[in-house]
């Protein structure tokens, strides 16, 4: 869904990954959130979270429910071109629990308790 926004640079596999990716600053998304000042909108986020789930679990899964996400810094892609999601994702039943968190440099942009998805 997020084509071209960014690149997974590396990751780590299991029930806890770890995903470095790389933005790009030059996608559409950032010509709207803002012009002269970037900034990569909540929704793309989760958006991104979602995708990386499914990279992950090498399934599609739908977004049922976010409970509670903080969205705690700005994700400037020209002050961060690199950041790191580290995603924990636990089955239960049908659904899988995700959490979230993504960060650069010791900066977190996000903080996500378990979302649920199908």
């Amino acid at each position: 869904m997020l084509k071209d926004f960014y690149t997974i640079i590396n990751k780590t596999s299991g029930q806890n990954c770890v995903y470095r990716i790389k933005l790009n600053p030059a996608h559409e998304i950032f010509k709207g959130h803002f012009p002269g000042q970037p900034v990569t909108p909540g929704v793309v986020l989760i958006q991104m979270t979602t995708e990386l789930t499914q990279n992950a679990i090498e399934q599609n899964v739908k977004l049922k429910q976010v409970i509670n996400s903080k969205f705690l810094n700005v994700m400037n892609p020209e002050k961060n071109p690199e950041v790191t999601f580290k995603i924990s994702i636990t089955k239960d039943g049908q659904l899988y629990k995700v959490a979230t968190s993504a960060e650069d440099e010791g900066v977190c942009f996000l903080k996500s308790p378990p979302f649920i998805s199908e």
